[in-house]
């Protein structure tokens, strides 16, 4: 086995997470990180549906002290280089590329990290034909999209996920609807897809209420699923308070889906699964977190409560019932974390970042200034449990 690269950080995911922090390290001057990306940068965003949308409009605002909902940096803007107001996939792939070429960032592109091992120097990260590379600090930056959550729902594997649909299939155009499990914002998107090719969709939902008006766009349906909602609603059906708890496939090859209220459902066509994603289910992850009310549980500097120096970025953040996971939550983790890892990396911090990332806001004010600890107390009224990639980016 050849000598182990050695690095003092180590990123793994070049989605926007990754890059995100990647570039706030070169924004403070920092150089000995790399990031390792599985396949290539943005690989998620370039899987989803080419007709999938982000949810979260993209605005050219920078000069103004207000960052591009959707921008990784505050010198950025996806809706200025890529000309549209709700990028595509593969549009914010290439607008992730860009930033990573603009901030000359250290990415290795189809270099899976296959397992991660502590030592006692911090990690030693194994990549393709057993190559090793040594970090103090492991940042896990791994999108959702990779890991669709097919729930507690006995033969799930009948179903297609989400994350499976990833070109303009024929969709159902008969008079039996396609059944869609969920109401969010995965849910709203595959129902506009079935709908644009003349079909008919049902929704069966745990729980949804369109009417919300909470102000927190993490508990409820963003406007753009609202309007598109509204443009649909006589070519779908909404069944709330329905759990699926199995799904059977017939003599006659249809599908019998069985609800806990013991209500059955005969179909033709395959079942849709919109139940989100769990990126805990990661090898990379599992081992080196604890999980606390079914969400990883972290100190206030996004770190493990179990494995020191192992931190995590992403839409996979939460705090209580704060949960960070659209693009323009998370990116204000990102300052602070470089502060935390440089702060350890006895490198000199430059207070003039600091107050840039501030006025731009992507450092809120809720963090302290101690490096090494970031207080944050969540609104015991935020949470988040619909969101997936078109609000998220993950």
């Amino acid at each position: 086995m050849s000598e182990a690269k050695k690095t003092n950080i180590a990123i793994i995911g070049a989605g926007p997470a990754g890059l995100g922090l990647g570039a706030t390290l070169r924004r403070y001057g920092y150089q000995d990180f790399q990031i390792f990306e599985q396949a290539t940068i943005g690989a998620s965003f370039k899987q989803w549906h080419p007709a999938t949308r982000f949810i979260s409009p993209s605005f050219t605002t920078n000069g103004f002290g207000a960052p591009d909902l959707n921008a990784i940096t505050p010198d950025t803007s996806p809706a200025y280089s890529l000309q549209t107001t709700y990028p595509t996939g593969a549009e914010y792939a290439a607008y992730l590329k860009m930033v990573a070429e603009e901030y000359h960032l250290p990415v290795q592109e189809n270099c899976p990290i296959q397992s991660i091992r502590r030592n006692q120097a911090g990690f030693e990260l194994v990549g393709p034909a057993g190559t090793v590379t040594t970090a103090r600090f492991v940042v896990l930056g791994l999108g959702d999209f990779h890991y669709p959550d097919q729930g507690a729902i006995e033969g799930a594997e009948l179903a297609q996920h989400y994350a499976q649909i990833h070109s303009n299939q024929p969709f159902s155009s008969d008079a039996d609807p396609q059944i869609i499990i969920g109401g969010n914002e995965a849910a709203v998107d595959l129902a506009c897809h079935i709908v644009s090719h003349g079909g008919r969709a049902a929704l069966y939902t745990t729980r949804t209420d369109p009417a919300s008006t909470t102000a927190d766009p993490s508990l409820r349906l963003s406007e753009r699923s609202l309007e598109r909602l509204a443009q649909i609603a006589s070519h779908i059906s909404v069944h709330p308070k329905k759990t699926l708890v199995k799904i059977t496939r017939q003599a006659d090859q249809s599908y019998q889906l069985t609800f806990d209220d013991h209500s059955q459902v005969v179909t033709r066509h395959q079942p849709l699964l919109a139940t989100g994603f769990d990126v805990a289910t990661s090898p990379l992850i599992s081992p080196f977190f604890a999980k606390v009310d079914g969400h990883l549980a972290l100190t206030d500097a996004d770190e493990s409560t179990t494995t020191a120096n192992c931190f995590l970025i992403g839409p996979q953040v939460q705090h209580g019932n704060t949960r960070f996971c659209y693009i323009y939550k998370y990116r204000q983790r990102w300052a602070p974390m470089a502060e935390t890892l440089l702060h350890r990396s006895n490198f000199a911090i430059d207070p003039e970042v600091t107050a840039w990332y501030m006025a731009q806001g992507m450092y809120p004010m809720i963090f302290s200034h101690h490096h090494h600890h970031h207080d944050h107390t969540p609104a015991a009224d935020e949470s988040c449990d619909h969101c997936h990639p078109t609000g998220c980016g993950c």
